[in-house]
């Protein structure tokens, strides 16, 4: 418990040192962006943290997009679905002749960039703080 309110306060503390009160992050369902979430709602309230889901429609799970929508109904955060798809296309016709192994690697990667860009134009237009969820497969991936 002395470690859950530590972690609370320095939350807390974070966001009035930098004069924020709201926050975005980017919500897959999974582990990561769960935790990472129900810290920062916990800290600063769920009415200040928007839940950010950008699927891939033709890779993300909807099993994946059915549990960050319900970790948004427990927190009571608001979500936006901000599917990827478009951007990516864009990307892959920039490809050109690259090898099969080269696209699906640099497709990857910018996939996680592109989800990026949309919390960072998101958080700009609302004034709202990027709440990072980083994982292993995006370190393994740059």
């Amino acid at each position: 418990m002395q470690t859950s309110n530590a972690i609370f306060l320095g939350i807390k503390d974070y966001f009035r040192k930098n004069n924020f009160k709201k926050a975005v992050i980017g919500l897959s369902g999974g582990i990561d962006s769960t935790v990472s979430a129900y810290l920062v709602a916990r800290a600063i309230g769920g009415k200040n943290l928007t839940g950010i889901l950008m699927p891939d429609n033709k890779i993300t799970s909807k099993e994946n997009i059915k549990d960050a929508l319900t970790i948004s109904k427990i927190l009571r955060i608001r979500h936006e679905i901000v599917p990827i798809n478009k951007t990516i296309k864009l990307f892959d016709e920039i490809a050109g002749s690259a090898t099969a192994k080269r696209r699906v690697y640099a497709l990857a990667n910018t996939k996680a960039r592109i989800r990026m860009v949309i919390l960072y134009h998101i958080a700009n237009l609302s004034g709202s703080l990027v709440i990072g969820t980083s994982d292993k497969s995006e370190i393994a991936l740059g």
